[in-house]
């Protein structure tokens, strides 16, 4: 015959620790051993905490489970975490963005202003062509125009004339591919993150 268990979920107290290296949450599990406990953590940074352990009493049991997310400036292939003393110590290194010293940071500076003044001195040059030399360029944008147009491929319309218009059910096929395309991509990205919230990596529970 099966034995049944009464199961009572419990909220253990937590506490974090901010320091400038890492983040350290405290999670308070008195009676509990390390193989009852479990740390995994996902692809988005989602921190899992769960354990169950039995009761003095028979066929009695508590169990509980805790869902943090992970800051992102936390190394996350570098979480780590320690059982001792009835507390369970989830370690976070931080990643340490690196300052660039003063002259550095000065020839940036000086670099992006140089770049902006060539982009203004370029913008006066095209400001200031002659204006003959603009007529000349529309001219020959009009005539180039007209060869492409004389180009496409006409249809017949009332009274035998002809129309140089596109055919609807070309541009119809095109947007039918285009919208094929996109929902093509809408479904691998749903897929993609589905997988990425189902995948959880165990963090090891050093003693």
């Amino acid at each position: 015959m099966e034995t049944k268990f009464s199961v009572d979920e419990i909220e253990p107290f937590c506490k974090w620790q901010k320091e400038e290296q890492q983040d350290v949450l405290e999670v308070h599990l008195q009676g509990f051993h390390k193989s009852q406990l479990k740390v995994q953590i996902n692809n988005l940074g989602e921190l899992t905490i769960s354990g169950e352990r039995p009761l003095d009493q028979e066929n009695k049991r508590v169990r509980f489970r805790k869902q943090i997310n992970v800051s992102k400036d936390c190394k996350k292939e570098e979480i780590h975490a320690k059982f001792s003393g009835g507390i369970l110590y989830i370690m976070m290194p931080k990643r340490i963005p690196v300052s660039l010293p003063a002259q550095a940071r000065e020839q940036i500076v000086n670099q992006e202003k140089s770049n902006n003044n060539n982009g203004n001195e370029k913008q006066n040059d095209i400001d200031h062509k002659p204006a003959a030399a603009s007529a000349t360029t529309a001219g020959t944008s009009r005539a180039a125009t007209w060869s492409m147009m004389s180009k496409l491929p006409s249809t017949k319309c009332i009274s035998g004339l002809k129309c140089s218009v596109p055919r609807l059910q070309q541009m119809d096929g095109k947007t039918a591919l285009k919208l094929g395309a996109l929902a093509a991509v809408m479904v691998v990205a749903a897929v993609g993150a589905y997988a990425a919230y189902k995948y959880r990596r165990a963090v090891h529970v050093e003693d």
